[in-house]
Formats: structure tokens, sequence, C-alpha cells
């Protein structure tokens, strides 16, 4: 009867535990769980496997025994054989939770790399605290600071040509992934992140590099870049032949140089007015120059 007992105990526990490993396998489809979380539920699920068929091979043996005591002449040696396959089935399912603490004790890192940080030393429990901090080496990211005229036009999947101070002469070419929010709140400068491989684990973490990112051609109106209204850069004032100022919308499409900036929305020889921080007023007289 106890044996019996603890066979539907160990198999009420499999059955709840492989539940909850379907549950972690989906969760970690979507990046809610790490990868160790569902190695150790699978090993949880293999100990519970190895405990179901520790305690049937139990219950076979009691029943075995049971059988030979009822019977002294007929039946002994079919319970004695029975009896040593019981034995056996154990040994297996003693054998078998062995294994799955060895594969308990494997850790499997989510990338490749190398330990950059130890946090144990040999012959320490680890417990459940971060043993190891790695670092990528291929891919790599490359980040890059830009101020926001620089972004103009760059886009995810735009290639960047850079070289590094280790090696000036070497050029080195990634895609971007991401462009980041400010680097300060209220600053003009951004983050711009890419990815490429490094196979001979030629770049480093912290290495200084610099690059240009390869814009697609643009066509518009090239003016200069005070002449727009705000940070926006986008309005800024036109003149019109009898010398009124009025204000009129733009859109930044490109930077020709530091100084200019390439926008649509204004026709070919439109008079300017080059500083927009002089405070005009729409429909106010200027002299055309």
């Amino acid at each position: 009867l106890s044996a019996r007992s603890a066979l539907r105990q160990a198999q009420q526990t499999l059955t709840n535990d492989t539940a909850n490993l379907k549950i972690d396998e989906s969760l970690l489809q979507n990046g809610y769980v790490s990868q160790q979380t569902v190695l150790t539920q699978r090993t949880l699920v293999a100990n519970d496997q190895q405990s179901v068929r520790s305690y049937q091979a139990s219950l076979t043996s009691a029943i075995a025994a049971r059988t030979a005591a009822g019977t002294m002449n007929k039946g002994v040696p079919a319970s004695m054989i029975a009896a040593q396959q019981a034995a056996q089935q154990e040994a297996y399912a003693q054998a078998d939770q062995y294994r799955a603490q060895i594969a308990r004790g494997t850790i499997v890192s989510p990338i490749d790399g190398i330990v950059v940080n130890r946090y144990l030393n040999p012959g320490e429990y680890p417990g459940t605290r971060q043993l190891f901090t790695i670092q990528q080496i291929n891919p790599v990211y490359a980040v890059f600071d830009a101020s926001d005229a620089q972004l103009v036009g760059v886009r995810k999947g735009a290639t960047i040509t850079f070289t590094t101070t280790d090696a000036p002469n070497h050029k080195y070419q990634a895609k971007v992934v991401a462009i980041l929010g400010q680097v300060e709140p209220g600053s003009t400068s951004f983050v711009v992140k890419a990815v490429l491989p490094n196979p001979n684990n030629a770049l480093t973490s912290g290495m200084a590099i610099s690059g240009i990112i390869a814009l697609a051609p643009v066509r518009g109106i090239s003016i200069p870049v005070t002449a727009f209204l705000d940070d926006s850069h986008s309005s800024v004032m036109v003149v019109t032949s009898d010398g009124t100022v009025h204000t009129t919308t733009v859109r930044q499409i490109g930077a020709a140089t530091q100084t200019a900036a390439v926008v649509t929305g204004l026709a070919a020889g439109t008079p300017i007015v080059a500083n927009g921080q002089l405070g005009l007023a729409d429909g106010q007289k200027v002299a055309l120059h």
C-alpha cells in the first residue's frame, strides 16, 4: 500500500513539474525567463521521471515478494526473477538520478565569449547568485556619438565605415541596428549603435572609434543652417518680391556641409532670411541685398 501511494505521489509531482516546464519554455521564447531557468526545470523533470521509475520498481519488487510469500512451492523461481529484475530497475533509476545531478551541475552560457569577472572560488557552493560575467566577442557592437544634424537621413541598416585608434589604417564596416535617445536629457547628442562580425577578435571593448555613415543621395534646396527659426529645423523666413517676410514650413532631408542643410518646401531661387534669430515678424518689411 505504501509503495503504491509513493508511486502515485511521484507521478503527480512529475505531472506538475512537466506542466511548469511547458510554461517556462513558452516564457523563454518571449524573453521573460532565462535559459538557465528552463534548464533547471528540465533537470527537475528528469529527476521526477527517475523517481517514478524507482518507485515503480519498488512496487514491482513488493508485489513479487508478496506473491512469493503466498506460495512456498509454486512460483518461487518466478518471484526471485522478478525481484532481480526490480533490483536491476532500481539500479538503472539510481544511475539516471546521478546522470541528472551531473547535468544539473553543467552551466550553459547564452552567448559565446570570454569570462571577464568571476564571483566564486573552487569548492564553493554557488547558490543562486551570479557566477560569471561573460563578454560576447563575436559579433560586437560599436557605439557612436552623433549630433541631431548628423543623424538626418540615417536609418536602421545603414552602413558605417569606421577606424580604430589601434589600427588607423584598417577600415571596418558595420550596420546600424538602433538610434538611441539623447545622451543627456535636453541635449542634441544621440547614440548610434551598430553591429559587426569579429571572427579574429581584433576589436575589443573600450576601443576608441570614429566612423562615417553612408547616406542615400537626396535632392532639395541648400540653405544656411542659421536660417532655421528654431531647433526643430522645420521653418524659415522667406522674402517676397516687395520685401515682406513670411514664415514658411520646410523639412530638412539632409546636410550638405556642417553649415548648410538640404530642405524641401522651397522653390529654387526663393530669397530667405539667412539669420533666423533676428526676431523678424510676419509681414515686416526688409531690404533685399
